[in-house]
């Protein structure tokens, strides 16, 4: 506040301008709005104060209240006071409500453990007297700085995706706090109508509101999280994250310049980057399949994203079987495909002038063939196909059973 002795004497301003915001209340009625009013008491004498500066001084009131103050765009409640905000304030300044707060010590307690939930909110001491605006104004600015995930995918409990509705959806905050939050976090502990302790939430919410918010705030780390076990699961390099970037760095410009997928090769080019730090090593990693970092994904995205690191797993493994049978040239190399309805694929390279274990029944299957009333050559290789192709999908299918158990 100014001093009284202030020789801009702006102290009699400053309490016209809190008496009027003291008094005013919510509204989406433009005749009902406190600032036209104002204005006009602030142009008429003693004061006699020209628009442009009265709009500044009302404005820096609030700025320097906004514990205290909340304020409203068309009955809306505002959760960002931006420069653009002040400019169609200052335009219109009879769209615009506001409500002043006052501290409470009686509800102080449980206001103080909400502020406290919030990451980066300001830490108050016992007893402090508190307002609405005091958990609200860190509540959102919290949830301004979120992911663009965490305030999209809907892989989150019931209770914290009602949380983001309605923290996103209010119009009036006395009500967030005292009734739609307990309500969305099932706590049935409800002020009684027209009590003093109506417009404050109970103790009870103050534990689901916390576990609300940090399951919100962690959902993008475990994104991450399951980002790098899936590049882990799919290339084979890992159990950890240092392993992983090492399995990439690891893969040699030769084998990368073999990949045919223009989007697979992007995919290892950006992955032997080790310049990042590692969640933006892999939100970069991960954008290269899908063209969007995690940070800005849908539920959709990790479908995707699946789909696309395992056509890129198989491009590195199709580049490598051609770099093993470029760098043996001299060798009696052959390359197996046996492709399934499932989609397997077992893609070997192997030396046919070598006599390994397996040659002894390799020729009791072919001597079998050899024996079997079949037309031609072409046909023995159908049959052999289609026994490969039975065997593939009986080993998958074996894996999977396995896996349940």
């Amino acid at each position: 506040n100014p001093p009284s002795a202030d020789p801009a004497r702006f102290r009699p301003t400053w309490n016209l301008i809190r008496s009027s915001l003291r008094t005013s209340k919510r509204t989406d009625q433009p005749e009902a709005s406190v600032f036209p009013g104002l204005l006009e008491k602030m142009a008429a004498p003693p004061f006699g104060i020209r628009r442009g500066l009265a709009m500044v001084l009302v404005w820096t009131f609030m700025i320097q209240h906004r514990d205290r103050i909340a304020l409203y765009d068309n009955g809306s409640f505002i959760t960002d006071w931006t420069v653009e905000l002040y400019d169609r304030f200052s335009k219109h300044p009879e769209s615009f409500s506001a409500q002043w707060f006052g501290g409470t010590r009686a509800g102080g307690d449980v206001l103080r453990r909400l502020a406290a939930a919030i990451p980066g909110a300001p830490v108050y001491e016992d007893g402090v007297a508190l307002s609405h605006a005091q958990v609200l104004r860190p509540l959102y600015a919290w949830y301004r700085r979120l992911p663009d995930f965490a305030k999209r995918t809907n892989d989150l409990s019931a209770a914290a995706i009602g949380f983001r509705r309605s923290i996103t959806s209010a119009v009036d905050p006395v009500r967030l706090l005292a009734v739609d939050l307990p309500e969305i976090l099932g706590v049935t502990e409800q002020a009684g109508v027209g009590s003093p302790r109506a417009v404050l939430p109970g103790i009870g919410v103050v534990q689901p509101f916390a576990e609300a918010v940090s399951e919100l705030d962690g959902c993008h780390g475990a994104l991450l999280d399951w980002v790098a076990q899936q590049l882990r699961s799919s290339l084979g390099w890992g159990p950890t994250l240092g392993e992983l970037r090492r399995g990439f760095e690891l893969t040699g410009e030769d084998l990368v310049g073999r990949i045919t997928d223009s989007g697979a090769r992007a995919f290892f080019v950006r992955g032997r980057s080790s310049s990042l730090p590692d969640d933006e090593w892999i939100e970069s990693v991960a954008s290269a399949l899908v063209g969007q970092a995690p940070h800005y994904w849908t539920d959709l995205h990790k479908e995707e994203f699946a789909e696309r690191l395992a056509m890129a797993a198989r491009s590195r493994d199709d580049a490598y079987q051609r770099q093993l049978m470029a760098a043996t040239p001299q060798r009696r190399l052959a390359r197996v495909f046996v492709d399934t309805a499932a989609g397997t694929v077992t893609d070997e390279v192997t030396d046919v002038s070598l006599r390994l274990e397996v040659d002894g029944a390799s020729d009791s299957v072919i001597e079998m063939l050899d024996s079997l009333p079949l037309e031609s050559r072409e046909v023995r290789l159908k049959v052999l196909a289609r026994a490969l192709a039975r065997l593939a999908t009986e080993s998958e299918e074996g894996d999977q059973s396995a896996g349940r158990t």
